[in-house]
């Protein structure tokens, strides 16, 4: 959660490569949009605790970068829109850690394809989509429960 309230290890270099995404579509350089997918998926689960779906964004950032097996993990679990059970602020904040110390040392090129149209070579285990049983039918007395 460290880089969500803005005392990531790597703040400043983030807020440069931030400076790489454009408020709406892919971005120019191959940094950028390796930058947007890690953020989108970081975005998704302290904002939505992993509800939306973004498998693309994952694929194309494990094809860019080599992530921790902790991180690769949490992806392959949660990218299909499973909701996280546990907390994975660790990981998260490793995860962007890992994408700046790899794009420090790498040659920027264009960019070539959106992280939403993306399709890895690579056979990764996602899981499925989970089904949860929602109990519509139970009352609830919101003021008894706040």
């Amino acid at each position: 959660m460290k880089y969500w309230s803005n005392e990531g290890r790597y703040e400043a270099e983030a807020a440069e490569l931030s400076k790489l995404v454009p408020g709406m579509g892919n971005c120019a350089t191959h940094k950028g949009e390796v930058w947007r997918a890690a953020t989108k998926i970081y975005h998704d689960y302290f904002n939505n605790g992993f509800g939306n779906t973004w498998r693309e964004a994952a694929e194309f950032l494990l094809d860019s970068v080599a992530l921790p097996d902790s991180v690769e993990s949490v992806l392959l679990e949660h990218a299909n829109g499973n909701c996280a059970e546990l907390e994975y602020d660790a990981e998260m904040d490793l995860m962007l850690d890992t994408v700046i110390e790899q794009l420090r040392n790498t040659l920027d090129r264009p960019n070539t394809i959106d992280m939403w149209e993306y399709r890895s070579t690579q056979r990764r285990r996602f899981a499925e989509e989970y089904d949860y049983e929602w109990d519509y039918d139970t009352e609830w007395d919101y003021e008894e429960d706040y």
